[in-house]
């Protein structure tokens, strides 16, 4: 109860007081079925490994998968999915992408420049050429254009060589904030706290999946796959100057700063109160 106060206490003094004052909300994920080394979420079996790092703004779902095998496997993203909150997003969708990119470049006489010299020193005096290349640098190229289109189609299946990884990048795991209220709070600094939120798989607010499939055969008559399970076990609400720390200088004079919560299995988010 006496946490509950303090931290309704802190926020009135903040809003009468017409300051505002920035959050970092730091979320962290926790595997089910997998482990964390050195805080990367890790899951393997005898023929894959998936590493997951989560840490930026709002959690980029950045994963490498890694072929443990001595031969080729092939990854099938048209039956593999991303799962949130039990809804399924596709990494395969079958649509055509056309980028186009115009190039162009022109020059021409500069008649403004050519004036003002000739206002400056008097007809006479100015110096004039037919191709005007010896006179201020002139020079005359025609007008042109290019443009270059670029067609991407999402690639179906991938190559994995032996002992090799690919790292993908495909969606955001949180635009929105997490529930504030908190169960224990951390001092830090001169009257400081960070807000802590527990949460475990049965009551998470955010549960995720990474359902993969593979096959050692390119035909697919016969697949493996991994379903990697995480959720979301702690919400940390920290002080701006607690997230990110001054440390020291450079030789440039540049500041130098920590950051005490960053971790590979978190990510953050920010607001004003």
């Amino acid at each position: 109860m006496k946490t509950l106060l303090r931290g309704i206490a802190i926020l009135i003094f903040a809003l009468s007081s017409g300051c505002s004052t920035q959050i970092y909300q730091v979320v962290e994920v926790s595997p089910v079925n997998g482990v964390v080394d050195n805080d990367f979420i890790v899951f393997e079996n005898d023929s894959v490994s998936v590493a997951y790092n989560f840490w930026s703004e709002k959690g980029k779902f950045i994963f490498s998968i890694r072929n443990k095998l001595n031969i080729p496997i092939f990854l099938d993203w048209r039956i593999s999915s991303f799962v949130y909150n039990d809804q399924r997003f596709v990494y395969y969708d079958n649509q055509t992408t056309v980028s186009t990119t115009t190039k162009g470049s022109s020059s021409g006489y500069n008649w403004g420049n050519y004036f003002k010299q000739l206002y400056l020193w008097g007809k006479n005096n100015a110096k004039y050429s037919e191709s005007f290349s010896e006179y201020m640098g002139f020079s005359v190229t025609n007008w042109n254009s290019e443009s270059v289109s670029v067609i991407t189609k999402p690639e179906e299946t991938t190559f994995l060589p032996p002992k090799s990884y690919l790292r993908k990048s495909y969606f955001t795991v949180q635009s929105e904030l997490l529930p504030a209220n908190h169960d224990s709070l951390k001092k830090v600094g001169r009257g400081g706290y960070v807000y802590i939120r527990k949460y475990d798989n049965s009551n998470s607010p955010v549960r995720m999946r990474n359902f993969i499939s593979y096959s050692t055969d390119k035909s697919f008559q016969r697949f493996q796959y991994v379903d990697n399970e995480m959720f979301v076990k702690r919400v940390f609400n920290i002080p701006n100057w607690y997230f990110e720390v001054y440390n020291s200088k450079d030789n440039d004079g540049n500041s130098i700063y920590t950051y005490p919560y960053a971790k590979p299995n978190r990510f953050y988010m920010s607001f004003y109160y």
